[in-house]
C-alpha cells in the first residue's frame, strides 16, 4: 500500500510517501514493513537542479537508502550525475554506495551508468 502527496512550484518539488509492505517468509521478510520516503528537488537556474531522496525504515528506526544530484536538462540534452548509499534494512550497515550518471539526447537516446563505489573506498 502506498499512499503521499506532492507538492510543485516553478522552482521547487517535493514528495513525501507512506509505504505498507505485507510480510514475505519466502523471500526473507518475516514481518511487516513501514517506510516512509521523501524527495525533494531545487531548480539554481533556467535548466540545472539539485535533488535529494531518503527512504526510512520506520520498524528498524533506520535509514534504508539515500542519494543527492545535479542535474541539467534543456530542449535537446540531459544530464545528471548522483551519489546514493543504499543499507541493509534491519541492521543499517552500509551495503552500497554508487555513482551514477545519465546523459540523455532527445532525438538520439539515454546513456546511463551505475559505478559501485564499495572497491574504491
Amino acid at each position: 500500500v502506498d499512499t503521499g502527496f506532492i507538492y510543485a512550484s516553478t522552482r521547487i518539488r517535493g514528495a513525501l510517501n507512506y509505504t505498507f509492505i505485507d510480510a514475505q517468509p519466502n523471500y526473507a521478510f518475516a514481518t511487516d514493513r513501514h517506510q516512509v520516503g521523501t524527495s525533494a528537488s531545487l531548480k539554481l537556474w533556467d535548466y540545472w537542479r539539485v535533488f535529494g531522496a531518503v527512504k526510512y525504515d520506520l520498524e528498524a528506526s533506520s535509514v534504508i537508502s539515500d542519494r543527492i544530484g545535479i542535474s541539467y536538462d534543456d530542449s535537446c540534452f540531459s544530464f545528471s550525475l548522483a551519489y546514493s548509499e543504499s543499507r541493509q534494512q534491519y541492521t543499517g550497515e552500509q551495503v552500497n554506495q554508487a555513482i551514477t550518471f545519465r546523459l540523455g539526447f532527445r532525438t538520439i537516446g539515454n546513456y546511463g551508468t551505475k559505478i559501485g563505489l564499495d572497491d574504491y573506498l
